[in-house]
């Protein structure tokens, strides 16, 4: 579901309509921005992700701080597939409605992450993860780009844990990050 929020901004111009790489807390991400004028609103998006019984969901605004193809052995189960795509917000542009209940794992990486799934049908609509070993991803969530309504929305920037990426798998576009 796509849905716009007004914001107000009182400066007199905010930046001009360009795509942009910006950097915030080490991650890069796309960013679209146009010139506006003293009183003039700027348009929020919100995307909506939900289980396969629609009985819990998260509506994110804005635009994430990161979007990812993920070939680690824990994305790969959690997905059910040979990879697994996600992007991230700031847990504080994220709501969430509905019953969940959580599994805790702890990633190659060494970071605890807590997922979010649906008591009902099982469908993972989130996580979040408990940087012991990178705070980078603290106060943030993610959502798996197979979860929201619209999907198409977005284009990841990074591969990573590729030396556990399937030989038969190629992530390929402008400006993507592999490591």
């Amino acid at each position: 579901m796509l849905t716009s929020i007004p914001r107000i901004f009182s400066g007199a111009i905010l930046s001009v309509y360009t795509p942009l790489i910006e950097v915030s807390r080490g991650f890069c991400f796309n960013v679209h921005r146009e010139l506006k004028k003293l009183g003039e609103t700027e348009e929020l998006t919100s995307h909506t992700a939900s289980c396969r019984c629609g009985q819990l969901k998260t509506t994110v605004t804005g635009d994430p701080v990161r979007v990812s193809v993920c070939h680690c052995l824990n994305c790969k189960k959690r997905s059910g597939s040979a990879f697994a795509v996600q992007a991230r917000w700031p847990k504080t542009h994220a709501t969430i409605e509905g019953h969940s209940r959580t599994f805790v794992k702890v990633a190659d990486s060494g970071n605890r992450a807590t997922f979010h799934f649906c008591s009902e049908c099982g469908s993972d609509v989130y996580y979040e993860i408990d940087g012991k070993v990178d705070d980078k991803f603290n106060d943030l969530i993610a959502v798996p780009l197979g979860a929201f309504d619209d999907p198409f929305f977005l284009t990841p920037a990074f591969s990573v844990w590729e030396g556990r990426k399937h030989d038969w798998v190629e992530i390929v576009g402008n400006g993507i990050e592999h490591d």
